[in-house]
């Protein structure tokens, strides 16, 4: 008997499973709590729908899978079926002697890392070693984007995925909607900055060509830094985490805006910073900026 992710309102789409109350080869009564999912800011616990042995757990915590997928199997009682290695589920001779159960724990077999349909497929194309992969999925689990920092290897450093909870996915969405759809309006605030203009004239008086747009990029820079948190980026799969400053500058050019990025933004001078936007600003207008 399978055991599938049913919709528990309007517009679930997916759930995460949290826990699992019982483990391979543990019996069970019907309507015993059996696992617990999240999904769109609520956990539910989903009861056994009959009398038997949990025979195949299907989905492990923490991942996160699309409505109507099965999540286990269930061996009703007085039932002489059995799964076999493919995970269906076949006939077996009612004197069959019972399986010999193993010494290892139940939740063996669930600490095997899992791989992504998809990423097996990248890993084979780019020729990466599945044993050299780090995966950030649920439990270990190897994801796409982790194929692809493997075959990139400067990637590996800059920075890292903190795998999107049930709860977040719903924020993220409902979000969404509400800015497409809820009129809004926006608030401007003016500030004194005269010292910060004093600064400038300072340097500048020295013989340091400095703009208030290298200012406002450098304090933009050391904010990201000083909140790790701000400086992130969001991916179907994940909250990207980066472990360096890159800001990108909105430039006009005849050709419509662009934005190259500044490496590093927090760690360089003013002067250097100052330089570097200098330059990006003119290759940018005269189209020479590289991919």
């Amino acid at each position: 008997m399978e055991v599938k992710l049913a919709q528990f309102g309007m517009g679930m789409q997916d759930g995460t499973v949290r826990h699992w109350f019982k483990a391979e080869g543990e019996s069970i009564k019907r309507d015993e709590p059996l696992l617990e999912v999240e999904a769109a800011k609520t956990v539910v616990t989903i009861p056994a729908p009959c009398d038997g042995r949990l025979a195949k757990i299907l989905v492990q915590v923490d991942e996160n899978v699309p409505t109507q997928t099965v999540l286990a199997v269930l061996e009703p009682a007085g039932d002489n079926t059995a799964i076999e290695p493919s995970g269906s589920i076949g006939a077996q001779p009612s004197t069959a002697a019972p399986p010999e159960r193993s010494a290892a724990p139940p939740h063996t077999a669930q600490l095997q890392v899992q791989v992504e349909p998809r990423a097996r497929k990248l890993a084979q194309t780019l020729k990466v070693d599945l044993a050299t992969v780090s995966g950030t999925g649920p439990n270990g689990r190897i994801l796409e984007e982790d194929v692809h920092r493997a075959a990139v290897a400067p990637n590996l450093a800059r920075y890292e995925d903190a795998p999107h909870s049930s709860t977040r996915r719903t924020i993220a969405r409902r979000l969404t909607t509400s800015i497409q759809e809820i009129p809004h309006f926006y608030v401007a605030a003016q500030c004194e900055v005269d010292a910060l203009l004093q600064a400038r004239a300072h340097l500048n008086e020295r013989g340091t060509a400095i703009s208030l747009n290298d200012l406002i990029v450098r304090a933009a820079a050391l904010a990201l830094a000083a909140t790790p948190d701000a400086n992130v980026g969001w991916t179907d799969q994940s909250l990207r985490r980066y472990r360096s400053v890159d800001l990108g500058i909105a430039i006009a050019t005849p050709h419509g805006v662009v934005a190259p990025v500044v490496r590093d933004a927090d760690t360089k001078p003013l002067t250097t910073l100052a330089a570097e936007l200098r330059d990006l600003s003119a290759r940018a207008r005269d189209a020479r900026l590289q991919v």
